[in-house]
């Protein structure tokens, strides 16, 4: 039976600019602290990052970006838990859940994802309903029970609440918003600002955390911001994050 798809037709990944194998993580040394050092999963078993991390082969083919742009957000998540009062094990499981967060983007289509002029409102709508869609991809009907894949819907669900109850889904407010979602935010926010899109060029360094000082206390958790940009040793790495942003790419 003609499937339509002929040997020319599959994808051939060596051929794409933003990823050289079928295994992105793989691709970068810098992960491998989740290959390596498997006695860091704790409760996270290799199976719940193996589905977390094709998935997050996915979202960068949908999303056409550099390889390193989702590693970026993880290494500045990395950055604020270090001043943050919890334990390897509860750091460890929003790292891995952060792989995910705008997973529900693989179902907004591609002429309103990536679009060079503004949105229009329904389009708008149409961007924002890709928080809901990543909760039920990651825990709708789970035939296991997953604390992390719980974890990760959380993550896709409420990473762009505002700390002033005026983001979406459920405008949530202040603490209200979970930790792992108003830690994205501030990371995916500064990733963003300092990369390419399709509608602007990345933005300097010092105008990016300007902007990430405006939201503080806006769209953004003040205390969060301040483990961000205030200690010394934060700076430098996130001075050397952006300054290495694309060797290796």
């Amino acid at each position: 039976m003609d499937v339509g798809y002929t040997k020319n037709s599959l994808i051939d990944f060596n051929k794409l600019n933003y990823i050289k194998s079928d295994n992105i993580l793989s691709d970068h040394k810098e992960y491998d602290l989740f290959l390596l050092n498997k006695k860091e999963f704790n409760n996270v078993s290799l199976l719940e990052f193996e589905i977390l991390k094709r998935l997050n082969i996915a979202l960068v083919l949908k999303e056409k970006k550099e390889k390193k742009y989702f590693f970026r957000v993880f290494k500045y998540l990395q950055i604020m838990l270090e001043y943050i009062n919890l334990n390897k094990k509860q750091k460890n499981e929003i790292l891995y859940a952060s792989l995910t967060y705008d997973i529900g983007k693989l179902a907004i289509p591609d002429n309103i994802l990536f679009k060079k002029e503004k949105l229009d409102n329904n389009e708008y709508e149409v961007v924002k309903k890709h928080t809901l869609i990543g909760e039920q991809i990651l825990t709708s009907n789970l035939c296991i029970e997953s604390d992390i894949l719980k974890m990760a819907s959380i993550a896709a669900k409420y990473h762009h609440e505002s700390w002033n109850g005026s983001g979406y889904p459920d405008g949530l407010k202040g603490e209200n918003i979970p930790l792992i979602a108003r830690l994205i935010a501030i990371a995916d926010l500064f990733n963003a600002l300092t990369s390419d899109t399709a509608y602007r060029f990345k933005m300097s360094l010092s105008d990016a955390i300007d902007i990430i000082r405006e939201e503080e206390g806006v769209s953004l958790d003040p205390n969060l911001v301040k483990h961000f940009r205030n200690n010394n040793l934060n700076k430098d790495n996130i001075i050397k994050i952006y300054e290495n942003r694309f060797q290796n790419d």
